[in-house]
């Protein structure tokens, strides 16, 4: 399991009295924002300076895992961008990838 917590990313800060908040494209977030990979399922693909293309499943800030399809630095520290899904919507793609003729 990795743990990470990061407000590393690029973006304006914007607060208030009560909390703490960063702009990542285009939306704000909490900047306590924090991820735990309960279950590395596979690497995708294997990227230059050793960021690979994982699916995991990822609990995000405390809430129920997900799968999670995203690059990820050799440390698990850092990110890319991903696509996060239900197991219902993971099924919904496979459903579909097997119908893609490749």
């Amino acid at each position: 399991m990795f743990c990470g917590a990061s407000s590393s990313f690029s973006g304006a800060k914007h607060g208030s009295s009560r909390e703490q908040f960063f702009l990542m494209n285009g939306v704000f977030m909490a900047d306590d924002f924090s991820f735990e990979i309960t279950q590395s399922i596979g690497t995708v693909a294997e990227g230059k300076g050793g960021w690979n293309m994982e699916l995991n499943l990822v609990s995000w800030g405390g809430r129920p895992a997900k799968y999670d399809l995203r690059s990820w630095s050799p440390d698990h520290q850092k990110m890319g961008k991903g696509l996060t899904l239900t197991k219902e919507e993971l099924i919904a793609l496979k459903d579909l990838l097997n119908k893609v003729e490749l």
